[in-house]
């Protein structure tokens, strides 16, 4: 592959071009059927953010009648329901928290990515939104505060890998939104990627209230493969994430993961046989709420995939 090539899939070797392209030859299909056409983003999905934040800016900024989306007002009676209540509804403007892994070594960097905006067939974009990203360290301290407005149409990347210390580390981003003005009908969903040397995955925060208990089911690694869950403190108490890890047809490992406040931590996972093809289960019960996500890469970190429990 070329590396001057705009690749949106990596896994498949498929160029914003050719999406481009196949949107422009077939403009009534919707995203999933246009990324089935052209075979992007069938195995590590990791893409899905880059791809679809592609398609609502095309249609958003067409100006040729072949690349507008009809408007079809035969909507399911269900749909006509959910908009009449939403229409009756107060719009409440509340703070919302969302979580986001940061991780840090030689030729990896952490890139958290706010984009307010939303499809025009959906309805309104959304309201200005004020927005503050805290990056922490392992420990839970906070290395760098960033804030910013939003408007609609506006997006802005924190490259929250920068603000960590040392060679390899680890830490969070903590992303705040909160709307500013009326008629809400859109939402700041924001995402972050992991740029690595040969390849970048993609994937969406998750919201920072947490769980107590995460699970997973994985294929045993390949060759030169690792691994990990990394986790991440919900809580500004001290946390203690209990993990477990059965190979199919072999005993449990455990294993007790301590949290810091507001902090983080990686569990690599055990990396025994060569059978690549059972399961394995990776179960995680925490003291307080965490979140989590699972995370496979090379062991240089050329390249890396991670997606949420």
């Amino acid at each position: 592959m070329s590396q001057t090539t705009n690749y949106l899939c990596w896994c498949n070797g498929i160029s914003a071009e050719t999406f481009t392209a196949a949107i422009r030859a077939n403009p009534r299909a919707d995203l999933y059927e246009i990324a089935r056409s052209v075979n992007l983003g069938t195995k590590c999905t990791s893409c899905l953010a880059d791809v679809e934040d592609l398609y609502i800016s095309l249609f958003q900024s067409a100006e040729r009648p072949d690349m507008r989306v009809p408007r079809d007002e035969r909507l399911p009676l269900r749909r006509r329901l959910w908009r009449f209540i939403d229409r009756l509804s107060p719009k409440v403007n509340v703070s919302v928290r969302h979580l986001a892994p940061v991780i840090r070594a030689p030729g990896v960097r952490t890139v958290v990515s706010l984009a307010n905006s939303v499809a025009k067939k959906i309805g309104p974009v959304s309201a200005q939104a004020d927005v503050s990203v805290a990056v922490r360290d392992a420990g839970g301290a906070v290395r760098h505060r960033f804030e910013t407005r939003l408007r609609p149409g506006e997006r802005t990347d924190v490259v929250a890998s920068d603000h960590l210390a040392g060679a390899e580390s680890i830490g969070t981003a903590c992303v705040s939104i909160l709307p500013r003005g009326g008629g809400v009908t859109g939402t700041l969903r924001p995402h972050f990627r992991v740029e690595c040397r040969a390849a970048a995955g993609s994937v969406h925060t998750q919201g920072a209230t947490g769980a107590l208990s995460a699970f997973h089911l994985t294929p045993r690694g390949a060759p030169g493969e690792r691994q990990s869950v990394f986790l991440m403190n919900c809580t500004g108490r001290r946390n203690v994430a209990k993990a477990v890890f059965t190979p199919h047809g072999g005993p449990s490992r455990q294993a007790a993961v301590p949290l810091a406040p507001n902090g983080a931590a990686w569990w690599h996972l055990p990396a025994d046989g060569a059978d690549h093809t059972e399961l394995r289960e990776v179960v995680i019960v925490g003291e307080r709420n965490f979140k989590s996500y699972f995370v496979v890469g090379t062991a240089g970190f050329d390249r890396i995939s991670l997606d949420h429990l």
